[in-house]
């Protein structure tokens, strides 16, 4: 589909309450690793 050549996608990105303070706190403890659903 691609066949190597660069792509642009625009997303939507919806954040909860407290998440930069979640991520910043947990983040000094451990390496963090985030998944999110996709759409297809």
């Amino acid at each position: 589909d691609g066949e190597g050549k660069p792509r642009v996608n625009h997303i939507t990105v919806f954040e909860r309450p407290g998440l930069h303070e979640f991520l910043a706190r947990t983040s000094e403890f451990a390496e963090l690793v985030l998944f999110t659903a996709g759409l297809e």
